[in-house]
């Protein structure tokens, strides 16, 4: 309060400044095991991170994962982009990610799928064409030897802004919770920015 005014570029300045001092400090005082968190989201998923950097502090095992998205990363979108009007199935891939999937498998990682699927929403599937979909991708990429652990979807059109809906991470929640999942040795992969 007794400070100087500071314009808002001076203020971005000082936090970077800041921010920048705080990272040099692990490695000054590499005995301490200090780990940053990641505050820029929701409430839920900030308490997610804090968990499991306190679990690995306390030696309490978890669980890691990749989360996929499904269209464009584990199965082919191809000519979807020229064809709008057509949702996408369940056509997999093959020589682009078997050998990838495996390593993480083999690795210990869980593989999760977290989609977004507003066709029901926009009357091009029904729910149940939806979970058949989703039921065929795991079906075919356990006859290659790979084990998709889980899978998640929202329904919602992006109007609805609902908690689902990715980047929102509830999805993303209730797969760490189910797992017991340690969010700070968890990867997501996904072919595009969330658009749908």
């Amino acid at each position: 309060k007794a400070g100087k005014e500071m314009s808002p570029d001076e203020r971005v300045k000082k936090i970077a400044h800041l921010k920048e001092g705080y990272e040099k400090i692990p490695s000054q005082l590499p005995n301490l095991n200090i780990k940053f968190v990641n505050t820029d989201g929701p409430k839920s998923a900030v308490q997610y991170q804090l968990r499991s950097h306190l679990n690995n502090l306390l030696g309490i095992p978890m669980q890691k994962a990749v989360f996929f998205d499904k269209d464009g990363t584990l199965v082919d979108e191809s000519g979807y982009h020229e064809k709008p009007q057509r949702p996408p199935r369940d056509e997999i891939y093959f020589d682009q990610t078997m050998e990838g999937l495996r390593k993480l498998q083999d690795a210990g990682y869980k593989l999760i799928i977290i989609s977004s699927q507003p066709w029901v929403k926009r009357g091009k599937l029904t729910e149940q064409e939806v979970k058949e979909i989703f039921r065929s991708v795991v079906s075919q990429y356990s006859e290659k030897g790979i084990q998709i652990d889980d899978y998640y979807y929202c329904l919602h059109d992006r109007s609805e802004e609902c908690e689902c809906k990715k980047p929102n991470t509830s999805l993303l929640e209730k797969a760490a919770e189910k797992f017991n999942i340690d969010t700070s040795r968890s990867f997501f992969v996904g072919s595009a920015p969330a658009a749908s």
